[in-house]
């Protein structure tokens, strides 16, 4: 099973966020990788979301499914267990659930 890393970046004065992410194999091979920049005003729980979200339609696009999801970010973590749609982040958390079960990873890490 592949394990994906990814992380989220804001700089304060600056509107948008960076994400980037990789994918290496049990072994420490990585198979790939991908950066982008996302312009709007975000806060701390919906750049991790929006990280997370990324992530998997990034690796889903390339044929990987039932990879690992791991975060650092509690608060995500238990938002995206609980599939909650309300809220200002309440987009990005259905958007991030409907990806976990097209790819077959309904489980998260922290």
């Amino acid at each position: 099973m592949e394990t994906p890393k990814v992380d989220a970046a804001v700089q304060l004065g600056v509107s948008g966020c960076r994400i980037g992410g990789i994918l290496r194999d049990i072994e420490g091979t990585m198979h790939a990788c991908f950066c982008l920049y996302t312009e709007g005003a975000f806060n701390v729980e919906g750049v991790e979301l929006l990280a997370i979200k990324e992530e998997l339609q990034f690796f889903k696009e390339r044929g990987y499914i039932a990879v690992e999801v791991e975060s650092d970010s509690k608060v995500v973590v238990d938002m995206i267990e609980a599939c909650g749609t309300g809220g200002v982040n309440g987009h990005l958390v259905r958007e991030t659930c409907d990806l976990l079960r097209t790819t077959g990873s309904e489980s998260m890490d922290i």
